[in-house]
């Protein structure tokens, strides 16, 4: 299914560079973008479309500001959360103007100026919020379309009350991470939700006279006693078996994980969600 743009995205990605370079102003009751003051707004209102001034160039250069604004703030979030090389500075300011274009020439000794120039273990003096704020906002703006389109592409949950919290929460972060497309993050905590579920309908039993646990069954025997004692009413064992295999691949065993299951994470995760529901099925026994 081709992906949908979200509307909210698109429009806040038009918004996101106006409040980047403060290029807006309060107006009676309303917050004007791209105009700075009244009388501009109301000279602006006054003319005919066909009569406006073109705008183009200006608005380029002030998505161009802001487009910079982001870049300081991806450099310092990548000093603080990244181990990777600095980011290198991207923007499609001038993406519709022609390649001999002057303002072209700008963006391609603006791209080689602020190249990848980061020494292991340098972190700049202080923080700006501004920056950081912009940097985080594009950021998450670009995922909010495929997020939108993920969620609309999962099916209503069929469970009853699910009462174990660590399932509960694992499977809250599970969805996150599948929204903003954390997909390594996303497949190891769809097998921790298959682990903790299983583990809990299967709860070690006490060893005689001490009193105190046995040793947790893995992963791979919880399946085995389930699928025996036919837990798994409506799903194929491979798909349980995959929720595993791509867990322990995507812990231990990357390349592997990349090439096996990096594009079948909605696979992964509607194999997930169909083992709880038959686990915690509507009118079933909840354990």
């Amino acid at each position: 299914m081709p992906e949908k743009l979200s509307r909210v995205a698109e429009t806040l990605k038009r918004l996101v560079p106006y409040i980047n370079t403060g290029n807006y102003t309060e107006f009676l009751e309303y917050t004007v973008f791209g105009a700075t003051d009244a009388e501009e707004i109301l000279e602006s209102l006054g003319r005919s479309p066909s009569d406006r001034e073109d705008t183009s160039r200006i608005d380029a250069v002030s998505k161009l500001a802001g487009d910079l604004k982001a870049h300081r703030g991806r450099k310092q979030l990548a000093e603080r959360v990244s181990i990777d090389q600095e980011p290198k500075f991207k923007s499609d300011a001038f993406d519709g103007f022609s390649p001999t274009d002057p303002l072209r020439k700008v963006e391609q000794i603006l791209q080689e100026y602020l190249g990848p120039v980061r020494q292991p273990g340098t972190v700049s003096e202080g923080a700006d919020e501004d920056d950081l704020g912009a940097a985080i906002v594009m950021e998450f703006l670009g995922r909010v379309s495929k997020a939108v389109n993920r969620t609309i592409s999962l099916d209503q949950l069929r469970l009853n009350k699910v009462p174990d919290q660590d399932v509960k929460r694992y499977f809250g972060e599970a969805h996150l991470c599948y929204l903003c497309g954390f997909n390594v993050a996303c497949v190891v905590l769809c097998r921790a939700i298959l682990a903790c579920a299983l583990g809990r309908r299967y709860p070690p039993k006490h060893v005689p006279d001490t009193g105190k646990p046995q040793r947790s069954p893995g992963l791979k025997s919880l399946i085995e006693k389930a699928s025996k004692d036919g837990l798994f009413k409506n799903v194929p064992r491979q798909w349980v078996d995959d929720v595993k295999d791509a867990g322990d691949n995507a812990i231990h065993d990357l390349p592997t994980f990349e090439l096996r299951w990096d594009g079948r994470l909605d696979e992964v995760l509607l194999y997930t969600r169909k083992v709880l529901e038959d686990l915690y099925m509507v009118g079933g026994p909840v354990p």
